[in-house]
């Protein structure tokens, strides 16, 4: 039979464990969405190298204007992201996709 003394360890080290599975859910969750990002910046970027000559000045503001909305939005998304990353209480009290929805969110703009 243990004592309450030596539960209060193992108790300490379950929720550790727990709030690292969940900080891990959370950050592969954010990576996707950084990914989605690049990935759109990297097209739009590799359409003007290949097709430069063939697109319209329009078609070509209308990739840089995606590729300039997108880096932005990373970059809200990653300052977004650190915060809730360093926030001590934030996986304590919400989910993993809850936080993640709210980082996509603020980064979008909406709020």
């Amino acid at each position: 039979m243990t004592s309450g003394a030596d539960e209060e360890p193992e108790r300490e080290l379950a929720r550790m464990r727990r709030l690292d599975r969940r900080r891990t859910e959370l950050v592969a969750l954010l990576a996707h969405d950084m990914r989605d990002r690049l990935t759109v910046v990297g097209a739009l970027a590799e359409i003007l190298l290949l097709r430069w000559n063939d697109l319209s000045d329009d078609e070509k503001r209308e990739s840089l204007t995606g590729i300039r909305r997108n880096g932005r939005t990373l970059t809200r998304l990653l300052d977004e992201s650190q915060r809730a990353l360093t926030d001590p209480d934030a996986l304590r009290h919400r989910a993993p996709e809850e936080i993640a929805a709210e980082v996509r969110a603020r980064a979008a703009g909406d709020g």
